[in-house]
């Protein structure tokens, strides 16, 4: 991840106030938050994936098969 570099605009006191960034450089930040959100929610998903195979093994839930779930899926069409 490219890291932007801000210039800090100060108020009378020295105390910054904001930042300031380049057009490109908040354009590709707002990208590289954006992509890392997707691949959050992306192992956030597989977490809860592998989680629900153990609940599985142990038995504490049902599974499916993937022959039952390509069937359901064919049908849903």
């Amino acid at each position: 991840m490219n890291i932007p570099t801000p210039r800090a605009i100060t108020d009378a006191q020295g105390n910054v106030a904001f930042v300031q960034l380049s057009i490109s450089e908040w354009l590709n930040f707002i990208q590289q938050v954006q992509r890392m959100e997707t691949l959050l929610r992306f192992k956030e998903g597989l977490t809860e994936a592998m989680q629900q195979v153990r609940r599985i093994q142990r038995g504490e839930e049902r599974g499916t098969t993937l022959g039952a779930f390509l069937a359901d899926f064919d049908t849903a069409e």
